[in-house]
């Protein structure tokens, strides 16, 4: 496929619109000022993006550069990662407090006495290694 400014490769989607999906991967080419590599992969969704205002302290700013600059990405993508990032395990994290309700609501629990008793044995058998 080739490079296109900064490692990107485009594919069309499966409905044959161009703009309708950005891929990335792990590629390496000769751009015209050397050796350029990407450690991607995945793919960016770049229809339906909105632009959000946000304030955040100079040190968190100055790390998102540093990240973007090794990662030849700008701030923008590592911004739109984390965030992805942070959704998917709050989505996770949601899913398994869920979880638990449905369990306790089914009676799918260990008393409380049970617990204490095992955890009360557990540490007496660490404590005489």
């Amino acid at each position: 496929m080739g490079c296109r400014s900064n490692c990107v490769t485009y594919r069309h989607s499966k409905r044959g619109d161009f703009l309708a999906e950005r891929y990335w991967r792990k590629a390496s080419c000769v751009a015209a000022n050397g050796v350029c590599s990407s450690v991607f992969s995945g793919k960016l969704s770049i229809m339906g993006m909105k632009t959000v205002m946000f304030r955040a302290p100079e040190e968190t700013i100055a790390a998102l550069d540093k990240i973007a600059q090794f990662e030849h990405r700008d701030r923008s993508f590592v911004i739109n990662r984390a965030i992805d990032q942070y959704l998917s395990l709050n989505a996770y994290h949601r899913q398994l407090i869920e979880e638990g309700i449905r369990q306790a609501d089914a009676g799918e629990v260990i008393p409380h006495e049970n617990v204490v008793k095992r955890m009360a044995d557990l540490i007496a058998k660490h404590e005489k290694r």
